[in-house]
């Protein structure tokens, strides 16, 4: 949070990351874009440098980045999710739709 980083990755697998821009707002992060899943080599090619990039789980992908380390944590979320309660809530659950990065399949 001190950092206020601009961007976050996660790995995912292979050499693909879960990349979104971040937007701080009144010290609170929030998305500025949706999550988008990209190519190792495509991201780092298409870097600004001046961002602030924290991850997780990126280190046998980073070579010569300087970015923050970040450990997956509950915590910051539930912060947040209270902090932001009033931007997240759906009150009307029945046109919910999801905005996961991968499709969900269900079967019935």
């Amino acid at each position: 949070k001190k950092s206020k980083p601009t961007i976050g990755l996660i790995h995912s697998h292979g050499d693909r990351v879960f990349y979104q821009k971040i937007l701080w707002s009144s010290g609170i992060p929030k998305p500025l874009k949706d999550i988008e899943v990209l190519n190792w080599q495509d991201f780092s090619y298409n870097l600004d440098r001046t961002e602030t990039v924290f991850h997780t789980n990126c280190d046998k992908l980073i070579d010569k980045e300087k970015f923050i380390s970040a450990k997956l944590s509950s915590i910051p979320v539930g912060i947040l999710a209270y902090e932001m309660f009033e931007d997240f809530v759906i009150k009307d659950p029945t046109n919910l739709v999801s905005n996961y990065v991968s499709p969900f399949n269900i079967n019935k």
